[in-house]
């Protein structure tokens, strides 16, 4: 049976940018039948991907060393390519935005409803 105290502090020493948070949410919700927990639940996973989505700028430093890469790339092929066609790669620039891109989401999510 599942400890209710147990179960959000385990959840919370989680930090927001841990995959494994949903995981664990999912495999809670899998073994519970209690409605008032299922629904903490469903907030819980609400405010974490609220949070997620909330930086401007990418999780992690691969995403950053990745980002910095591509716009690099498109300087230095700019300035040495001859072509300013380089800096429409600069355009990728924002889809490395949890933000932006949560923003885009929810807009295209509101143009499909009508």
């Amino acid at each position: 049976m599942l400890d209710e105290h147990d179960l959000f502090a385990e959840l919370e020493a989680l930090q927001p940018g841990d995959p494994r948070i949903f995981q664990k949410i999912a495999l809670i919700k899998s073994q519970t039948q209690n409605k008032e927990i299922l629904m903490l639940l469903d907030d819980f996973q609400a405010r974490i991907a609220g949070a997620r989505l909330s930086t401007w700028f990418p999780r992690g430093v691969g995403r950053r060393l990745m980002m910095v890469a591509i716009a690099l790339i498109a300087v230095a092929g700019a300035v040495y390519g001859g072509s300013l066609h380089w800096l429409l790669v600069l355009l990728v620039m924002p889809l490395f935005s949890p933000r932006l891109v949560g923003e885009l989401v929810l807009f295209i999510g509101r143009l499909s409803r009508g």
